[in-house]
């Protein structure tokens, strides 16, 4: 079986086009483990990070697989996240910094069972030796803002544990809004 091996740190660097920081960077070799199909993916949290001006909606912000196999076209299976607070997890280093807020999400548990589901399609894929097939990964945070913001000036950042442990580690660095938004097409951030 031929598969991209694409973490969600990757897909999500390439989709946005965000600079890599030298954290980022980081990130990606301590990830560079991540299997998508015997990892613990249903365990993530991700941690979204920005402005009180700025909320992060657990409703709307979405986890994405997009699977292809050569001939067809592609299947893209959304996943939905849920607001957790840290004292539920046992991370180690929780980012704090000043003027900003740290919201933090996981998998619903309909969607941990979806993607344990899509991980046993993908090892049997891969048992069959299915050819040509394709996997990216992402996570698209999604926004309300309490106030007028100024798109070029206003960042967020993004966060990963594996398993809801260790350290939240970035993967998306201090990017504007208008750069998610000229990525995403979309035209403005509704109000909350």
């Amino acid at each position: 079986m031929t598969y991209l091996k694409l973490f969600s740190v990757v897909a999500l660097a390439l989709f946005l086009n965000a600079c890599v920081s030298l954290s980022t960077i980081k990130t990606m070799q301590t990830m560079s483990d991540f299997d998508p199909l015997t990892s613990d993916m249903a365990n993530l949290v991700f941690g979204v990070q920005a402005t009180p001006k700025l909320k992060a909606q657990p409703d709307t912000s979405k986890y994405t697989m997009t699977l292809q196999v050569a001939g067809d076209g592609p299947s893209t299976t959304r996943f939905g996240l849920v607001r957790v607070e840290p004292s539920q997890l046992a991370l180690n280093n929780i980012p704090q910094n000043r003027g900003k807020v740290l919201s933090l999400f996981q998998f619903s548990e309909e969607a941990k069972q979806q993607i344990t589901a899509h991980q046993a399609l993908l090892r049997d894929m891969k048992s069959k030796k299915t050819k040509s097939v394709s996997l990216s990964i992402g996570v698209s945070p999604d926004f309300c803002k309490t106030e007028r913001i100024d798109y070029a000036r206003e960042r967020f950042s993004v966060y990963i544990a594996q398993g809801g442990k260790g350290d939240l580690m970035p993967l998306i660095d201090n990017l504007t809004l208008k750069e998610l938004l000229e990525k995403s097409k979309d035209k403005e951030i509704r109000d909350c």
